[in-house]
């Protein structure tokens, strides 16, 4: 549990960091607050619409080979960061309770004040992972993709859905006798085989797994081979499960977070004609007189740094919270959260592979968060209009939504380059030589090679 000092440093470094962002700095004097971290690559499942499945199905390698990062560098990386940092997320195409040097991750976050925060595929949660978390791990996430045995048994491969589903139960019920009470949050990809079912997969989620919010992610189609996954193609189909989700979720209190309300791209306008943009601003406006009743285990969590359950990602008001709501002067990730991988790199970004800003095993940290393409990006969104940013930037899925083949295609090979500080793009060679200083392999997704490989549509799922 961190203590009031060590809190109340952390919460001045992120004030003065604001402070500075607001006075338009370049330069940021202070360190980023979050921080996710890349340890290992090992996963005991193979989801089929992750890269991982890609390359061992497809491409014939081991996707975790030489991913584990050196006990030195994660000591550096402490050193460096955690003084000032407030939690740390432990994903990024790996499950973290897999991670060979898990045991110290906790410990160190316990000396430091850090909490730690998996995204996990919840198959290791047991009384001893929950006993080794507790008092260290204030947020999970558990990606679960259904509710529906047969579609889920699909969708990940590696399990089975009963021993994942009693292992969740589990969680649920032992997470009342942490301190501090972990934020449980569910999280789903959605695609063409669980859509039809997301409306009562949300109920579920609540009530059966007593989940604090269920959060549902636009697909990426990274690879060729998941083409028959898309939910692009019939929009239709998609506007009317997405507005019955919403209206599920207000009436049952279900905190439900989505990419995007509609379908944004050339027909973006459900049966209302009401643009997804439109849907999101008037769920702002609407929300604020539902008087949101927050679940019953909200009230009863007691994180220790300031008010930060009515913050960010945990406090959203409101029942039905979409990325088309945030305020898109600039983008916070490039400001409080840097994302390094197990190879030392440090990228600005976690949803492409294009911001590749040095490497934390052959430079200080603090120069490479201050360094040319750090400033650049801050410059770009300090004084340019959208059109004039980064183009992974003007075309995210987290941020300016547009949902259609053409966006999904130009952001397919976005994530097979890497930018350079006036935006030109460098190969992967020449990323390694500028940044790696062993020469390793840069990233997870830039070393895929897109195949021609659709296999035929599939059928849609039906219980199993």
């Amino acid at each position: 549990m961190m203590t009031p000092y060590l809190a109340s440093a952390k919460l001045e470094n992120e004030e003065r960091l604001w402070k500075e962002v607001s006075a338009k700095s370049l330069i940021l004097g202070c360190m980023p607050p979050r921080l996710t971290l890349q340890t290992h690559r090992r996963c005991n499942f193979s989801c089929i619409y992750c890269s991982n499945f890609v390359k061992r199905y497809y491409d014939h390698c081991d996707p975790e080979q030489g991913g584990t990062m050196d006990p030195a560098l994660l000591e550096k990386i402490v050193a460096e960061l955690f003084p000032t940092l407030q939690y740390y997320e432990a994903t990024l195409l790996g499950e973290p309770f897999l991670s060979p040097s898990l045991a110290r991750e906790l410990q160190l976050c316990r000396d430091y004040g850090v909490y730690y925060r998996p995204t996990t595929n919840g198959s290791f949660l047991s009384e001893e992972t929950i006993e080794k978390v507790d008092g260290v791990m204030d947020w999970m996430k558990c990606s679960f993709d259904s509710h529906i045995r047969g579609i889920y048994n699909y969708m990940k491969i590696g399990t089975r859905y009963d021993a994942v589903l009693a292992k969740l139960k589990l969680f649920a019920r032992k997470r009342y006798s942490m301190k501090p009470v972990p934020y449980f949050r569910i999280g789903a990809v959605l695609t063409d085989l669980n859509m039809d079912y997301l409306p009562e997969f949300i109920i579920w989620c609540r009530e059966v797994l007593g989940a604090d919010d269920v959060e549902v992610m636009g697909f990426n189609m990274g690879h060729g081979t998941m083409g028959h996954l898309t939910i692009m193609d019939d929009p239709g189909r998609v506007n009317r499960v997405l507005e019955r989700s919403i209206q599920t979720a207000v009436e049952k209190r279900v905190k439900l977070r989505l990419a995007f309300c509609r379908i944004p791209g050339a027909e973006e306008c459900g049966a209302d004609q009401i643009s997804s943009s439109q849907r999101a601003e008037n769920l702002r406006t609407e929300q604020g007189s539902l008087g949101f009743i927050p679940p019953e285990a909200f009230e009863r969590m007691s994180y220790v740094i300031g008010n930060e359950r009515n913050r960010g990602d945990i406090g959203d008001l409101g029942y039905v919270w979409s990325n088309e709501m945030r305020r898109h002067d600039l983008c916070e990730e490039f400001f409080n959260r840097p994302f390094i991988i197990w190879n030392g790199n440090v990228e600005a970004c976690g949803n492409c592979d294009t911001f590749l800003t040095g490497n934390i095993a052959s430079q200080p940290f603090r120069e490479i968060w201050n360094g040319p393409l750090y400033r650049e990006i801050r410059r770009r969104m300090y004084e340019k209009p959208v059109s004039a940013w980064y183009a992974p930037c003007r075309h995210c899925i987290c941020m300016f939504v547009r949902y259609d083949r053409e966006t999904a295609d130009l952001r397919n090979r976005q994530l097979l380059r890497v930018i350079d500080v006036k935006g030109r793009s460098i190969t992967k060679g020449e990323a390694d030589a500028l940044f790696s200083p062993q020469g390793r392999s840069l990233s997870r997704r830039v070393a895929i090679r897109l195949k021609s490989l659709i296999p035929p549509r599939i059928g849609r799922m039906v219980r199993g």
